[in-house]
């Protein structure tokens, strides 16, 4: 008689491994090699036993690496030798531990639920709550840690038997998918006034909806991270009234749509945008207007810019909408300009009750908003860069590890650069791993385990880097509070960095608000306590003033900046590179408004400052940044420039008090966003703005990349002068031309000083949100050979203040 000596092994999976369908994929690959065991979650992730030949554990383990489900990231696979028995294979119950597992986000509809809900034959064809475990809502509806019903929104609704039996089944997709339900015992959807009468319910509560939708009404329609205001996007004067009543008379409006085919009506898609539309994260992409779009229709959706913001429907509710209504539906934050999304409709009622006509409501509840994330892709680069990130990626826990001194002189081949700077598997199939931030480093996809490290090893996944702790960094705690403005706040905690969803801006109080109650969530749901906490070096900020009682590190705005994406690309601290922050608004350490500026690695003391835009005067303060005349009229008073085309646009007495109103001004910046501001106020005759960043959007869809014009900044010392280029774009007719001039002006001053230092660039801060400032400086820097680093899946812009502030915070280990 042969023996087969048995293995026994206790294995923890780390990262996104529950509320993804993990345990029935283990039971099934655990019943398919013969294995006996168990499996279950616990607060740190999943916890598994298993008892059977070497062959058979190693096989296990190889193909739980490969290929996991498709909403896991596996970051961490720890196993060690037990003694434990089993006599067959179980999923137990969730225990309790210490609390590191990560808070998923919510994910849009899958293939499999979106054809059960088109096929009249299934019992969920028309169900508006459709989910599985490879999709539907996660971080919206959960309460506490583990991911379990009973945590959740989802804890009043009693399942039916049928769906019980396909909850209780390790076979089924819908085994232990906590927001499972059907029509007959899930959440219900009905149609409300604004005083809270119900006018219809059910399926005829969207076939209605659709009725007043083609009738010019705007109705908030309930998300999955809260409410949209939605009219019809093909109707001018529907548009035009939502403006009106949300007192949006500039800014770009979403618009979502049913598929593809609809959503190419309204833009011209690429190839990498298409795949980013259909992913599972179902962002709001930005691509270039169709050329069919009528021309006011155009301008009702995007007025003066060439981009629109088109997204597709992530849920069944919303499918079950374009069921009747046949059109694309404008689809934006129903919110108060800079509060946060409204997520119930006594909120809704409260505050936009002069805005919407009616309500598409339903009855289960959101505990945590989110807003829709935005991305914009370049086909010339292969690259995606995120404008904001919410839904589908944040919040977010990613191991870490600190970077050893690497040189930072490797250059990135352009056939790399696709798989550099996009997560592939995040978002060009339907595989999403989309929380893969801090560039997971990738093992080799035939990689075996030898049998002889099955015990007690850490096995790398595919998809993510091990971290490797020094003795110091189980024990820290650390909180950055990020910027005041596009806010979010990071956490570092037991090798882990938690980053939460896009906040918004903390000047307001209702977004304070929510910041505030996340951040309790945090650290209610991990049990933390800040050992360090780090902020931003203004003093005036409302949510730092908060922490001023515990020790705080500050850090420089623009600083930040750079160390999120040398963090992001494994950089370390005192990497030999050379960094351009370039933004609207930032405290300097000289405490004026810095934005415009390019860092040198410093050995003892980190990044130093080599160079920056000429300051000059913001006339009005803070009121500048709405009135960019005022920007314009400084700047060509400093250089004493004639400009009579702009200078007639007022009368005497409005010159003498912008006159005045330079003498008086006590602040100075050498904001590139300003100056950005303030072209366009001479190029395109703006006054003023009522959007962030309006002034260089419109600039850059005057951009014309068949133009070879480019206007030359002179340096001297580590001033960046602005001289010449005002005067090239006064002395332009052209606005066209005039703007891509100074566009590629910039590219080619980054190119310049990079070649001069000869080191290794960093692209930080949200003028690098511009695409045609992006491609034109990566265009620059790839032919004089000089290797660069950008964000990879954080946003260019604010959102990103909070990962480079941590990173800074671990300072000590990173020397």
């Amino acid at each position: 008689m042969r023996f087969i000596r048995l293995n026994c092994l206790k294995i923890t999976l780390k990262g996104l491994v529950q509320g993804v369908g993990m345990r029935p994929f283990i039971y099934n690959l655990a019943l398919s090699l013969g294995l006996k065991g168990q499996v279950y979650n616990d607060g740190i992730g999943v916890q598994i036993s298993i008892c059977g030949s070497a062959a058979d554990c190693e096989s296990f383990l190889s193909r739980l690496k490969k290929n996991p489900p498709p909403l896991a990231r596996i970051d961490e696979i720890i196993c060690e030798s037990s003694s434990e028995i089993f006599d067959d294979f179980r999923i137990i119950s969730s225990q309790q531990a210490q609390k590191i597992a990560p808070i998923l986000s919510d994910f849009a509809i899958c293939a499999d639920c979106e054809a059960e809900f088109r096929d009249h034959k299934n019992r969920r064809y028309h169900h508006a709550f459709i989910n599985c475990t490879h999709c539907g809502p996660r971080f919206s509806i959960i309460s506490s840690l583990p991911y379990d019903r009973k945590n959740t929104s989802m804890a009043e609704f009693k399942m039916c038997a049928s769906c019980e039996r396909e909850y209780n089944d390790p076979l089924n997709r819908r085994f232990h998918a906590q927001p499972t339900c059907c029509s007959n015992c899930g959440p219900k959807a009905f149609l409300k006034d604004l005083k809270g009468q119900i006018l219809a319910h059910g399926e005829s509560a969207f076939s209605t909806c659709a009725e007043l939708l083609e009738q010019g009404k705007i109705i908030a329609i309930k998300g999955l991270g809260g409410f949209h205001l939605c009219c019809d996007g093909s109707n001018v004067k529907a548009i035009n009234e939502l403006r009106k009543r949300k007192n949006r008379p500039a800014k770009p409006l979403a618009i979502m749509c049913e598929n593809e085919q609809m959503a190419s009506a309204l833009a011209d898609f690429s190839k990498g945008e298409k795949k980013l539309l259909n992913s599972q994260l179902r962002p709001i992409v930005l691509a270039k207007k169709s050329q069919v779009l009528k021309p006011k229709l155009s301008q009702a959706i995007a007025p003066n810019i060439d981009k629109i913001g088109v997204f597709l429907a992530p849920t069944s509710f919303n499918l079950l909408l374009f069921y009747y209504f046949k059109k694309p539906l404008i689809a934006t934050s129903a919110n108060l300009s800079g509060e946060p999304i409204i997520t119930n409709f006594d909120e809704l009622c409260a505050k936009l009750n002069s805005v919407a006509d009616f309500v598409l409501d339903h009855g289960r509840q959101i505990l945590n908003p989110s807003d829709d994330s935005v991305v914009f892709y370049s086909e010339s680069l292969e690259l995606a860069q995120y404008i904001r990130t919410s839904r589908g990626l944040r919040p977010s826990i990613v191991p870490f590890e600190i970077p050893n001194n690497i040189s930072p002189n490797s250059r990135i081949s352009s056939e790399n650069l696709l798989n550099s700077r996009i997560p592939s598997k995040n978002l060009l199939n339907s595989r999403i791993s989309s929380e893969n931030l801090l560039n997971s480093r990738i093992s080799s996809e035939n990689s075996r385990i030898p049998s002889d490290n099955l015990l007690n090893s850490k096995i790398p996944s595919e998809n993510s880097r091990i971290p490797k702790y020094t003795p110091r960094t189980p024990h820290k705690t650390i909180l950055a509070l990020g910027s005041e403005l596009k806010n979010t706040f990071g956490i570092y905690h037991e090798g882990n960095i938690f980053l939460s969803p896009y906040i918004g801006d903390l000047k307001n109080i209702a977004t304070k608000e929510r910041f505030d109650a996340l951040l309790a969530t945090f650290k209610r749901t991990y049990e933390l306590e800040f050992t360090e906490i780090i902020a931003d070096l203004h003093p005036h900020f409302s949510h730092t003033k908060d922490f001023e009682s515990s020790s705080l590190k500050r850090l420089a705005h623009h600083k930040a900046h750079i160390y999120s994406v040398m963090c992001e690309n494994d950089l370390p601290l005192n990497a030999d590179i050379i960094g351009f922050a370039f933004d609207g608004t930032g405290y300097g350490e000289d405490s004026k408004i810095w934005g415009g500026e390019v860092f040198g690695a410093c050995e003892s003391k980190g990044l130093k400052r080599l160079y920056h835009f000429d300051n000059f005067a913001m006339i009005g303060s803070q009121n500048a940044i709405k009135n960019i005349y005022f920007l314009a009229f400084a700047l060509l008073r400093k250089y004493e420039l004639s400009a009579p085309s702009f200078f007639g646009r007022f009368n005497q007495n409005q010159l003498k008090r912008l006159e005045i109103g330079l003498k008086a001004a006590s602040v100075q910046t050498s904001s590139l966003g300003r100056i950005f501001d303030a072209v366009a106020s001479i190029v395109l005759g703006l006054d003023s703005v009522s959007y962030d960043a309006q002034a260089p959007m419109e600039l850059e869809a005057l951009y014309d990349p068949s133009l070879d014009v480019c206007y030359e900044f002179s340096v001297s010392g580590e001033i960046i002068s602005l001289k010449a280029v005002l005067k090239s774009i006064l002395a332009e007719n052209l606005p066209s031309v005039a703007a891509t001039g100074f566009i590629n002006g910039i590219a080619a001053l980054i190119a310049k000083i990079a070649k001069k230092h000869e080191k290794s660039v960093v692209l930080g801060g949200g003028c690098f949100a511009n695409k045609a400032l992006l491609e034109q400086t990566i265009t620059l820097l790839k032919a004089q050979n000089t290797p660069y680093y950008l964000p990879k899946n954080l946003p260019a812009g604010d959102e990103s203040i909070a990962l480079g502030q941590l990173y800074y915070a671990l300072k000590d280990e990173n020397e």
